[in-house]
This record gives C-alpha cells, sequence and structure tokens, in this order.
C-alpha cells in the first residue's frame, strides 16, 4: 500500500522511535492553454512562491502564463489580425 507522504523513523533523546511525516512537493505549474509544463517557473509552495520578486514568478515575455508554442500561435493569431 502506497503511503501518501513520505515517513521517516526518527529516534528521540529519550529513546523512542517516532515517525516524522516528509512534506510533499507541490505540483509543477501549467500552460493555460494546452496543460503542458511550464519549465520556468519554480516549483514551490504558495507560502515560498509568494515571497517571490515577481521577476522570478513567471517569464518576462509576452503571454508568460502559456508554454512557447502556444505563446508563439498566440502572437502569429494577433499579428494575423492585424
Amino acid at each position: 500500500m502506497k503511503h501518501s507522504k513520505g515517513r521517516k523513523f526518527v529516534k528521540t533523546p529519550s529513546g523512542k522511535i517516532r515517525i516524522h511525516l516528509k512534506k510533499k512537493k507541490p505540483g509543477f505549474h501549467k500552460c493555460g492553454n494546452c496543460g503542458k509544463v511550464l519549465r520556468a517557473v519554480p516549483r514551490l509552495s504558495l507560502v515560498k512562491f509568494k515571497n517571490l520578486p515577481s521577476s522570478k514568478k513567471s517569464p518576462s515575455r509576452m503571454f508568460g502564463n502559456l508554454c512557447s508554442s502556444c505563446a508563439r500561435l498566440k502572437i502569429i493569431e494577433i499579428a494575423r489580425k492585424r
């Protein structure tokens, strides 16, 4: 049976054995259009992500919430409408 969190057995100074549960890593951020994983965005918990500077939260290019291929298609689509 698979456990939801990793378990680590720790021996306390009194000699008893206790279980410490490891924290789960948050999932990857995904493209808003196709759902592909965004590699430029760090994989942090929301508390740590909140304290990051805005330059590290998403790519500084246009349509930073989309993957590069979806952003390219979006830019081409906008250019064709003009």
